[in-house]
């Protein structure tokens, strides 16, 4: 009687690794479709994304370890995080959860764009910088400074342009270009926003909140009303302090 139950059990267990065998190799059972959804609706999937899910299609679907797999698209600059589902007969479910960057930072010396992620920049594609640069502002920057930043992270000085830049989006439309540079004789750096439409520059000098800015392109715009701004080319400077703005 025990030989009897040990041989179905034997047979029990070999029918179960044969028909694990058929699903895993079956072309019925590999990845033909993969089901992307963002944590917030309407964010977009980006090209990174697009392009390494891509690469599972025609994989067996029970090979496939979805640990792995969520590992692999976390180590991506636009995700921060992944979660993978197999559904029987060939399909993958992929929930993302998009990382959020409150600026865009372009080094226009060499073209590069990166968003922050963990404190650090990581490198992205500028067509995967476009949907960002949508909603929130860019920051440029020089591309040493940048690298700088992707190895050791965003520092305590660039932490306080981003809070300054992120507050004045949306909030100022004259704003048509905002760039910083660590290497100034202050502590500070050099902060540069651009007022095209008015022929203008603001440096600012020091650390200033958004209403200091925002007074600060106010008289700005009185002041080039009054000297009859359009019929020059030329920009003019203003640089910000705590304590005034400065017509240079």
């Amino acid at each position: 009687m025990k030989l009897r139950i040990r041989l179905v059990v034997l047979l029990l267990f070999t029918a179960a690794l044969l028909t694990l065998a058929w699903l895993s190799t079956s072309p019925r059972y590999t990845v033909r479709q993969v089901v992307i959804t963002t944590a917030n609706e309407g964010e977009e999937v980006s090209a990174e994304v697009k392009a390494q899910l891509s690469t599972l299609v025609g994989t067996p679907l029970l090979r496939l370890s979805p640990a792995k797999e969520e590992a692999r698209l976390k180590q991506l600059a636009t995700v921060q995080d992944a979660v993978i589902r197999r559904r029987l007969p060939d399909t993958i479910t992929v929930h993302l959860t998009v990382t959020e960057s409150r600026v865009i930072i372009h080094s226009s010396d060499d073209e590069g764009y990166y968003l922050i992620k963990d404190g650090h920049l990581f490198a992205i594609t500028g067509e995967d910088a476009a949907p960002y640069q949508r909603r929130v502002m860019t920051i440029e920057v020089p591309a040493s400074y940048a690298q700088v930043m992707v190895r050791w992270g965003v520092d305590e000085l660039f932490e306080q342009v981003i809070e300054l830049t992120d507050s004045l989006g949306g909030e100022s439309s004259l704003i048509t270009r905002v760039k910083y540079d660590n290497n100034s004789s202050n502590s500070f750096g050099k902060m540069v926003l651009e007022l095209s439409s008015l022929h203008a520059q603001i440096w600012v000098r020091e650390p200033v909140g958004a209403a200091r800015v925002q007074a600060a392109i106010a008289l700005v715009q009185e002041d080039r009303e009054r000297s009859l701004f359009f019929l020059s080319s030329e920009a003019k400077r203003y640089d910000l302090y705590r304590e005034g703005l400065v017509r240079r």
